[in-house]
């Protein structure tokens, strides 16, 4: 979210609790706006790659105005 904070299926979530909450070999869709830091996409990134999801999709959506 453009505020910094995780959601996982629109529920709160912290970075430490997303591999768990996941589980290994999930299909992944990360999803962040544009005024979402780069630096924070890539941690959830890192966060994510134990798990060896099948796939990982990246979708940016525009900032509101």
């Amino acid at each position: 979210q453009a505020n910094g904070k995780l959601s996982l299926d629109d529920q709160p979530m912290t970075l430490d609790a997303l591999p768990e909450a996941l589980g290994k070999g999930a299909l992944i869709r990360l999803e962040a706006d544009e005024a979402v830091p780069h630096g924070q996409v890539v941690r959830v990134m890192d966060a994510l790659k134990p798990l060896n999801p099948e796939a990982l999709r990246i979708a940016v959506k525009e900032a509101k105005p």
